[in-house]
C-alpha cells in the first residue's frame, strides 16, 4: 500500500493471499521479531535491517523472513 511501514493486517493479508492461516498471537511474535521500537508496525528500516541480519547469517529460522520470502515469490 505504499504506506511506509507493515502492520499486523498487512502479515495476516499476505498470508491469507498464500493460502496461510496463522494465529493471532503468532502474529503478533512474528511481528515482535523485527519491532525494534516497539511501535506495533515494521518500518523500512527495521525491515531492512531484518534482512541484511538474514542474508548474512546473523538471523536464522526467522518466521518474518518465511512470510517475506512468500510474499516475494
Amino acid at each position: 500500500e505504499k504506506k511506509g511501514y507493515i502492520s499486523i493486517n498487512d502479515l495476516r493479508r499476505g498470508l491469507q493471499h498464500h493460502g496461510e492461516s496463522i494465529p493471532g498471537d503468532v502474529l503478533h511474535d512474528i511481528l515482535r521479531e523485527i519491532d525494534t521500537n516497539h511501535n506495533g508496525q515494521v518500518e523500512l528500516e527495521e525491515y531492512l535491517a531484518m534482512i541484511s541480519a538474514i542474508k548474512s547469517g546473523d538471523v536464522v529460522n526467522s518466521r518474518f523472513a518465511k512470510v517475506a520470502d512468500m510474499e516475494e515469490e
